[in-house]
């Protein structure tokens, strides 16, 4: 049998390596600029789009549910979580096909789009399944701080390199090459999948099998059985109840402001160099004080990414600092690692999969009103379901103030 702790410092940097290039992919499918807009070249639907948001988050979620007994059975993470990595690649080269497809109606390619991408959302699923488990199994939990900045910081700034050196060509003209742009996506996860071959890891202790269902009774009890989790969950669930906001910020701005597919890249540099300076200096904070702190800082930059927007529509200028927006989205993958991060802490090594499947769970019923927000927005506008968003965020942060840090108030 490895001991693990002789390949510490080769699972360090192959986590390293495999962030940054999923982080360099994430910039060509970015899921507030790239996806909605593409989209919104398809069919001019709101509630249609209030679809993405349900496919990106509810299929993965119940991914991750219904998968977390495969997942605590198998003694060897790495070969599943690489399946997964190498989904996610053939799903974005199909949707990158279907961007390129010009002489099929576009109601068919809605379809087939929606369909592909609900792929690619499971595979993703089962990849934050996979790849939290297994980190929580070869990296040290006062080290997870120091591995999520490391990684998705350099892996932000070498997706802003990408950024500037391919998506304004493909981006910046009268017809955006969106087909380009998704194939990117599926070389970046080709090449991440690859990378997670390094991984080493020694078997994990054989686990009883045991139905879905019971899985579900099983998490449902986790929350009446754990009050700190619990907490935790009310917290989650508020938060996640704002995600489906996320695909009509760039909508928001093209059809209120009048910006137009020139900004996207602009809006796609921000994000990730915002990230990558979160990712460091909330990974750092994660390591010396903690992931509930960390938790609270972002709730709160959460709370006023929607309130943010409203403000800005309602002075003369807003459209040249429309961008803050995007800043403030840039916040969004540090807050999903730490709220995985937090989620590890909270349990045992052996209840990870279980605990992680169950707050997937909440994020997916908490997606179902997506298709309502879609609704909501087309008869009373954008403005008041923005600022519903906010408070909805703000009660969350307030919320963190009952949970508890147990690097400090004890382990588990």
């Amino acid at each position: 049998m490895k001991k693990i702790s002789q390949y510490e410092n080769l699972n360090f940097a192959t986590f390293a390596a495999n962030q940054i290039l999923m982080r360099m992919g994430w910039v060509f499918k970015t899921e507030s600029v790239i996806v909605p807009a593409y989209f919104d070249t398809l069919s001019k639907s709101d509630v249609l789009r209030g679809l993405l948001p349900v496919s990106f988050r509810l299929v993965q979620s119940l991914a991750q549910f219904f998968l977390a007994r495969r997942v605590s059975q198998s003694p060897f993470k790495q070969p599943l979580c690489t399946t997964s990595i190498f989904g996610m690649m053939l799903s974005w080269l199909v949707i990158a096909i279907l961007a390129g497809t010009y002489r099929v109606p576009s109601s068919v390619i809605v379809v087939l789009f929606l369909a592909v991408y609900s792929l690619q959302c499971f595979f993703y699923g089962y990849y934050r399944l996979t790849g939290g488990t297994l980190q929580g199994k070869l990296i040290p939990a006062e080290k997870r701080g120091s591995f999520v900045a490391y990684g998705n910081a350099i892996g932000s700034v070498l997706s802003i390199a990408v950024a500037c050196r391919f998506m304004y060509e493909w981006l910046g003209g009268e017809t955006p090459r969106y087909a380009a742009v998704f194939g990117g996506a599926a070389v970046c996860y080709g090449v991440a999948a690859v990378v997670s071959f390094y991984f080493v890891e020694s078997p994990s202790p054989p686990q009883k099998s045991q139905p879905p269902l019971r899985s579900l009774r099983e998490g449902l009890q986790i929350l009446r059985s754990d009050r700190d989790f619990l907490k935790f969950a009310v917290v989650a669930v508020l938060y996640f109840l704002s995600w489906p906001l996320f695909p009509h910020y760039t909508v928001f701005g093209k059809r209120v402001l009048g910006m137009d597919t020139s900004h996207f890249v602009a809006w796609i540099i921000v994000t990730n160099l915002v990230a990558a300076l979160g990712f460091w200096v909330i990974g750092g904070i994660a390591d010396r004080h903690g992931n509930r702190l960390v938790l609270r800082i972002l709730l709160f930059l959460g709370a006023c990414t929607p309130l943010t927007a409203v403000g800005l529509s309602r002075i003369s200028f807003g459209v040249n600092l429309y961008w803050i927006i995007y800043a403030l989205l840039g916040m969004i993958p540090v807050m999903v690692r730490f709220v995985e991060n937090y989620t590890l802490e909270i349990s045992t090594e052996k209840k990870h999969p279980q605990y992680l499947s169950v707050v997937s769970l909440l994020e997916a019923c908490s997606l179902l009103a997506s298709p309502l927000v879609g609704l909501l927005i087309s008869k009373f506008s954008f403005e008041p379901v923005f600022l519903g968003g906010g408070v909805l965020i703000g009660i969350a942060c307030l919320l963190t103030f009952w949970l508890v840090e147990p690097r400090f108030d004890g382990e588990r």
